[in-house]
């Protein structure tokens, strides 16, 4: 029997290709996508939304706890989720 619906994701699945980096992320994570970006999301390993920015392609991500974390990346062509690491964030103040 033919799955139709596994044939039709395949081929939906194929049309938007989004990379994001650093990975990883220390600061501001930038995406790069073949498509314009509508939305990104941020969400925990529990599945919590943490951030949600609309017609962006980046994201800061100075106040999340270092972590894994998945990235949806969302445009009109389709969307992709892709694992995301956050690293401790450091601020260099230099005294005189």
């Amino acid at each position: 029997m033919y799955n139709f619906t596994a044939w039709f994701i395949s081929i939906f699945a194929c049309c938007f290709e989004a990379s994001t980096f650093p990975n990883p992320a220390k600061g501001i994570l930038f995406v790069n996508s073949n498509s314009t970006v509508s939305k990104l999301t941020v969400i925990n390993l529990a599945g919590n939304q943490l951030l949600v920015l609309e017609g962006r392609n980046q994201m800061d991500f100075t106040s999340l706890s270092p972590d894994v974390y998945m990235v949806d990346t969302m445009s009109k062509s389709g969307i992709e989720t892709r694992k995301l690491v956050v690293e401790k964030y450091f601020t260099h103040l230099i005294l005189f």
